[in-house]
């Protein structure tokens, strides 16, 4: 799999864990079985007391992470992607009866960032969800948890 994760130890203990993407002809991109990884790894961390935070990477230079592995998406969805202005929208519509009979389609709209979600169910009621005040200023560590690191 090409996800990898590790543990680093700060002088009293405290432990950073490390993800780390490792798909750099595919953009990083997410499948199924590194989505799963990551949540049991994640959920494990944020039992032990010990991890004070976590860093998730991605390797090469071009892309930290492009998202979903959209050739696995498009297995279950038809997939209509276009640009819209300075942002992109993609709507995802199943290709399967069973998942049909949940939903109509489900809709994702943003620029860097995820900015809008809609989802169309089969008896056409429709969930939006919003997301603002997204920002790309980086968490910083407080004094005390610097100087666990140093």
């Amino acid at each position: 799999m090409n996800l990898h994760f590790e543990e680093l130890t700060g002088t009293d203990g405290a432990r950073i864990g490390v993800a780390s993407l490792d798909a750099e002809k595919s953009l990083n991109a997410l499948s199924l079985p590194m989505i799963n990884a990551l949540r049991d790894q994640l959920d494990a961390w944020a039992k032990d007391p010990q991890i004070v935070c976590v860093l998730l990477r991605g390797h090469g230079a071009k892309a930290f992470c492009a998202g979903g592995d959209v050739q696995a998406l498009s297995s279950q969805f038809n997939v209509a992607a276009s640009r819209e202005g300075q942002g992109w929208r993609l709507r995802l519509t199943p290709k399967s009866a069973m998942l049909a009979k949940a939903f109509e389609s489900l809709t994702l709209q943003g620029d860097r960032y995820v900015r809008q979600v809609e989802i169309v169910e089969a008896n056409k009621d429709r969930t939006q969800i919003q997301f603002s005040a997204l920002s790309e200023t980086p968490a910083t560590l407080n004094a005390d948890e610097a100087r666990r690191f140093e």
